[in-house]
């Protein structure tokens, strides 16, 4: 382990945590010795099953595994000791970390998605192959198949739970589709992909792409969203705003009435705002978002409203938008950036079409789940909002005409 009192950076800190899953696997593999068969060279292990684990299999309880032999037993207390030791560690340093304002990306995901240690170790295992390919071999020899290179549900409640039932059932439900780990997109079923899921247990875990870079201290924009969204680092300031002074002040005293760096802005429904900034072509829409998330320390993702839509429209399917939606506020969250829809009024000319009818009711259903801050804007009057959306939200409708020449 890293001779440290913290982390200097997040990459440190997931070199300890693949340290504590190191151990985990090594608990694993003492317990997987004492199945009858798994020792010894066998070039067609795992492709078939011997009648020796037959055996074992069929005396087993549902959802156990036999007891440790006694000559291992002694080994077994040592390692789970060790990994409480490791957790013990870990907790310290990453705490220590974050005083000294150390950003570590696994922790800032942890924490704004919610995850509890069971799903941390689990999106931990589902990386760890994207970090060091001896995984996939330990991986595959720990599921007896020599073509499984990713954690099934089943590896990951036998690494985290062990052999009680009770936990292994419990945790079942964090593979569920609205558990963080699916619902954010955060990791998937291998099968997924191919129309094979086969059963529950047996499903294969794989980390999302762009979640892996962010892990690794990678921060980009999710692929998927880069052809209508792009992040921007704020830099306008209030004072570079041709705006009303009296018009700066109210948006600079809800920046301090609503929201709250403090505090968790995903759980305190009143820190949420929502703006609908009106006015024609070169009136300040976009610098006023600007220097509003300057103001709270905040990034800009800008989506192109007509781009998104067209992008679905191209290949339309209600399940694919929901999802780009998910990943888009996904960013939002993982960046602390506010969301800006530019040239949203592009469904104010199409309210006979149910398609695009379609497309903005999920928008807006999006944003009342995921988003803590975002900016709707438009050349055209939106009279939606008075209509009863954006419930537990604080909407604000903002008329920003050309400034006079002087």
């Amino acid at each position: 382990m890293i001779a440290s009192s913290y982390y200097k950076n997040g990459r440190e800190h997931l070199m300890e945590e693949l340290y504590k899953l190191d151990a985990l696997l090594r608990l694993r593999l003492l317990e997987h010795r004492e199945i009858p068969g798994s020792n010894g060279p066998d070039m067609f292990r795992g492709l078939y099953i011997t009648e020796e684990e037959v055996k074992k299999i069929s005396l087993e309880t549902p959802g156990t595994r036999t007891s440790p032999d006694p000559s291992t037993a002694k080994e077994r207390k040592a390692l789970i000791a060790e990994i409480g030791k490791i957790r013990e560690t870990l907790s310290k340093k990453i705490q220590r970390s974050l005083e000294q304002g150390i950003h570590l990306p696994f922790h800032h995901l942890a924490s704004v998605f919610h995850l509890h240690p069971f799903e941390w170790d689990t999106l931990l295992i589902c990386l760890a192959p994207q970090v060091d390919l001896k995984y996939e071999k330990l991986y595959a020899y720990l599921q007896d198949d020599v073509t499984r290179k990713n954690p099934s549900v089943d590896l990951v409640l036998d690494l985290l739970c062990g052999p009680v039932p009770a936990e292994r059932l419990g945790a079942r439900g964090c593979f569920f589709d609205q558990s963080p780990l699916l619902k954010y997109q955060l990791i998937a079923f291998t099968g997924d992909r191919t129309g094979q899921p086969g059963s529950f247990l047996s499903r294969g875990l794989e980390i999302d792409e762009s979640i892996a870079r962010f892990l690794l201290g990678f921060n980009t924009v999710d692929p998927s969203i880069a052809s209508f969204a792009g992040e921007i680092n704020p830099k306008r300031e209030w004072a570079s705003l041709v705006l009303d002074d009296k018009l700066k002040k109210q948006l600079m005293n809800l920046g301090d009435g609503y929201y709250d760096l403090d505090n968790d802005y995903r759980d305190n429904r009143k820190q949420r705002l929502v703006f609908y900034l009106k006015g024609p072509r070169g009136a300040g829409k976009k610098s006023t978002a600007e220097a509003f998330c300057h103001y709270l320390g905040l990034f800009l993702l800008v989506v192109d409203t007509p781009d998104l839509i067209r992008l679905h429209s191209e290949s339309p399917g209600e399940d694919g938008f929901d999802k780009t939606l998910g990943r888009l506020f996904r960013e939002s969250l993982l960046h602390s950036a506010a969301v800006y829809f530019h040239r949203f009024d592009h469904f104010f000319a199409r309210q006979n079409d149910p398609r695009e009818d379609i497309y903005q009711k999920k928008i807006i259903r999006a944003v009342e789940e995921f988003s803590f801050l975002t900016f709707f804007a438009g050349e055209e009057e939106w009279n939606s909002p008075g209509g009863g959306i954006f419930q537990g939200q604080l909407f604000v409708k903002i008329d920003l005409p050309v400034p006079s020449y002087e």
